[in-house]
């Protein structure tokens, strides 16, 4: 038999053993990243979260330092949702991020809302606040003298 082109790519091919070991291969990787991949959108949502949230306290703080006028951020505690005195229109976090604040001169006002108040020159107190999903975490803390604004992450 004459070994032509024709005959070598007829003979060329997978055979059934082959692709069924392939396919179990891809089968076994895809079962084995799939919980990983779950939990990446647990972060998205508490990442997004408070990311929002440490941009709605900076922009407190410049008004503040704009307006040469105290302004405030309220945090809603039990409907997990915040506002500021610049932007009255209540934001709500995801429904299954839950909420806490710290910080000794963090103003309690109606029962469960924290209020932090930043003056005219920039300064807040020292304060934080912590987003939770599961065991992901998530802390926008507060620096007390220049009021800067950092969000740290435990996922």
């Amino acid at each position: 038999m004459i070994d032509t082109r024709e005959t070598r790519l007829a003979a060329a091919g997978f055979t059934l053993v082959e692709l069924l070991v392939v396919l179990f291969i891809i089968g076994t990787v895809s079962a084995l990243a799939y919980p990983r991949l779950g939990r990446t959108g647990e972060r998205v949502i508490l990442r997004t979260a408070a990311v929002q949230l440490g941009s709605q306290i900076r922009a407190t703080r410049l008004a503040a330092v704009k307006s040469n006028a105290p302004q405030t951020l309220t945090i809603d505690l039990h409907l997990a949702r915040y506002w500021s005195s610049v932007d009255p229109v209540p934001r709500a976090l995801p429904a299954r991020v839950g909420v806490s604040t710290e910080g000794d001169c963090i103003e309690r006002g109606e029962p469960g809302r924290a209020v932090i108040a930043f003056r005219p020159d920039g300064s807040a107190c020292d304060a934080s606040i912590g987003l939770t999903d599961g065991r992901l975490s998530a802390r926008v803390a507060i620096d007390w003298l220049t009021g800067a604004t950092r969000v740290t992450w435990r996922l």
